[in-house]
C-alpha cells in the first residue's frame, strides 16, 4: 500500500484530479442513487457512495480539513474520525485519482485484461501483418513455371471460357 505516515501529513490538502470525470445514476426505489469518478487515462470507474462523493467534492485542495470534518458532520449527523478520512485519501491515492500522486503498482484485473476495446484492437493488429499474403492453394512464386519468357510483358489470355478471367489475374 502507500506510506505509513499517510497522504495527509504532508501538510498539503489532498486534491482530485482535474481530469476525472463523474457521473451518477439516480435512485431508484428501493435502489439508492449511484455515483461514480471515472479515470480517462485507466479507463476504470470507481464507484461511490453519498459520502465518497461528498468528500470528494471538497477535495478540491484549497478547503481545510477542519472544515471538511464540520461540513461532513453537518450533512450526514455524524462525526468523521481522521483515521477513516485519511483512509479515503490513501485509497484515492492508491488508485492515482490525486493530483500529485502517482498510482500505486497493482496487478490488472481479468476484465481489465480482456477489456474488448483494448484486446481486440491489439489482436486485430497481431493477426494482420502488412506485406504477408495468403499462399493456400497456390505456389510460391519462386516455384512457378513459366513458358513465357519474363520480358515484363502482360501473358496473353489463353483461349477457352476461362481465358478472361485469368488474363487480369
Amino acid at each position: 500500500m502507500s506510506d505509513p505516515t499517510g497522504p495527509l501529513d504532508g501538510g498539503v490538502l489532498p486534491r482530485l484530479r482535474p481530469d476525472l470525470e463523474r457521473f451518477s445514476w439516480p435512485a431508484r426505489g428501493e435502489t439508492p442513487a449511484k455515483h461514480f469518478v471515472r479515470d480517462p487515462k485507466t479507463l476504470l470507474a470507481f464507484e461511490f457512495g453519498e459520502a465518497g462523493l461528498f468528500l470528494c467534492d471538497r477535495l478540491d485542495g484549497r478547503t481545510a480539513l477542519d472544515d471538511i470534518f464540520g461540513l461532513y458532520e453537518e450533512r450526514f449527523g455524524a462525526s468523521l474520525s481522521p483515521r477513516d478520512f485519511d483512509l479515503f485519501v490513501r485509497q484515492l491515492a492508491d488508485n492515482g485519482l490525486l493530483d500529485d500522486t502517482p498510482a500505486a503498482r497493482r496487478r490488472r484485473t481479468f476484465a481489465e485484461i480482456l477489456d474488448p476495446e483494448v484486446f481486440l484492437p491489439l489482436a486485430r493488429f497481431k493477426l494482420m501483418k502488412a506485406g504477408r499474403r495468403s499462399t493456400r492453394g497456390r505456389r510460391p512464386s519462386s516455384a512457378r513455371s513459366s513458358s513465357w519468357p519474363s520480358t515484363g510483358a502482360a501473358t496473353p489470355a489463353r483461349s477457352g471460357s476461362r481465358g478472361a478471367r485469368d488474363s487480369c489475374c
